[in-house]
């Protein structure tokens, strides 16, 4: 049979019958010592290059005030042949081109007849890149999973309306190498992407 407490005694949450009375306890008595002591000096720590404390940031809260995630690897990505996105931008319609970019939207509207949409982002432009039916099925292990992509394909550029449409697609690790079959987990610490369905 549980009693309460008489009026006006306190009573801790969850006592029980039989408790003894609360008391503070002592830190003298802890067998161990305190591990810091309080106020303590921070520690020391390296300094970061601006390369990790960008992933530092894009890993903690997905975004970053200092540079773009491709800026870092641009000579690896000029050496795979990868314009960037601005220049493919400017090129004439029906332009074969390679191009790298971290992926920020992908698409695949019910309406589209089996066409997806993606939009690339890389130090100074976005590009829009229109993947067929067929190229969707061929490449959605890779292209549905990886933030950091290489595409080649045709540009259409009408009316300042430009798009890449997709022929081949492989993933790049984080520093911009291509990973051989699309690997087996995001390679790239990168903010994820908007998928619309």
């Amino acid at each position: 049979v549980s009693r309460r407490p008489p009026r006006g005694r306190g009573a801790l949450a969850g006592d029980r019958l039989g408790d003894g009375a609360a008391t503070a306890r002592r830190l003298e008595d802890d067998p161990l010592p305190p591990l810091l002591e309080v106020p303590s000096a921070a520690p020391p720590l390296p300094e970061m290059d601006e390369r990790t404390r960008v992933l530092t940031e894009y890993a903690l809260s997905e975004v970053s005030t200092g540079r773009h995630l491709l800026s870092f690897i641009r000579g690896r990505l000029t050496s795979l042949g990868c314009r960037p996105l601005a220049q493919a931008r400017d090129l004439a319609d029906g332009a074969r081109v390679r191009v790298a970019g971290l992926v920020i939207a992908r698409q695949a509207p019910a309406s589209a007849s089996g066409f997806r949409f993606f939009t690339l982002a890389d130090e100074d432009a976005h590009l829009d890149l229109v993947f067929r039916p067929a190229v969707v099925t061929r490449t959605r292990r890779v292209a549905n999973h990886h933030p950091l992509l290489m595409v080649e394909g045709t540009l259409q550029n009408e009316r300042g309306r430009v798009n890449l449409v997709v022929e081949t697609v492989a993933a790049l690790d984080g520093d911009g190498v291509p990973m051989v079959d699309g690997g087996t987990a995001a390679p790239a610490a990168a903010p994820p992407s908007h998928d619309f369905h």
